[in-house]
């Protein structure tokens, strides 16, 4: 993409406000072309972190979503100092561990299919999956960060809450089950792993549509903790 001359002057001024030491509101627009407002807080080679101007929340964008105006806004205003280099590296290392993390849960379950784990609740299948990988969570059914899932797609390794929920295409829930995403295979479409559902104690794959929910409640949490253990 070639910027124009307004865009040019934009990106110039705006790099001039971080550098004097105030904080800049930037539009952006993520891979769903929603708009996100947000003040730019710092960023990696491979993602960015803002702050939701809407409610004050940290969120972090893959660069490789973003337009390429919104990709030239972020190399404009990326500070050079040290401060500034700690935060980077301490947020590449946070993807880094969530990554490997999600990888690890998602191997998990993979090693799983066909058996029983634990006594065949559906909730006990991310809890082993969580101890024997020895990852803290904040509560019985708090997995991690709690995604804003109007922003944010599920991806492998996420962990779905779904309190009485039914889908238009006929799915439902009970009051409480809960799901691990293995595959994302379509946009708001997740293959996870699952068990004690339909009559079934043992661990299997299942496909949600999550564009379908037309009733009760849906939760997204990721893993965004201490690395996961080898």
């Amino acid at each position: 993409m070639i910027l124009n001359i307004k865009q040019t002057a934009m990106l110039i001024l705006l790099a001039a406000s971080i550098s004097a030491g105030r904080a800049e509101v930037h539009v952006f627009t993520n891979d769903k072309g929603q708009r996100i407002t947000a003040e730019y807080q710092y960023s990696t080679t491979t993602h960015v972190t803002v702050k939701l101007q809407r409610n004050g929340k940290m969120y972090t964008i893959p660069l490789a979503s973003l337009s390429a105006f919104d990709r030239e806004f972020v190399q404009s205003v990326r500070g050079t100092d040290e401060e500034e280099e700690k935060k980077r590296r301490a947020a590449e290392d946070k993807i880094a561990a969530a990554d490997l993390a999600a990888r690890k849960i998602v191997n998990f379950c993979n090693n799983k299919m066909g058996q029983q784990v634990g006594n065949g609740e559906c909730w006990t299948l991310a809890h082993v999956a969580f101890t024997s990988l020895e990852l803290p969570r904040q509560g019985q059914r708090i997995w991690g960060r709690k995604l804003d899932i109007n922003i944010e797609h599920p991806r492998p390794g996420d962990i779905l809450e779904l309190e009485s929920t039914q889908f238009s295409d006929g799915s439902r829930t009970g009051p409480n089950h809960t799901a691990i995403v293995i595959e994302r295979t379509g946009r708001g479409v997740v293959k996870v792993a699952q068990q004690n559902w339909a009559g079934k104690k043992f661990v299997h794959s299942y496909q949600f549509d999550l564009k379908k929910l037309s009733s009760g409640k849906l939760m997204v949490y990721r893993y965004e903790g201490p690395p996961a253990k080898d």
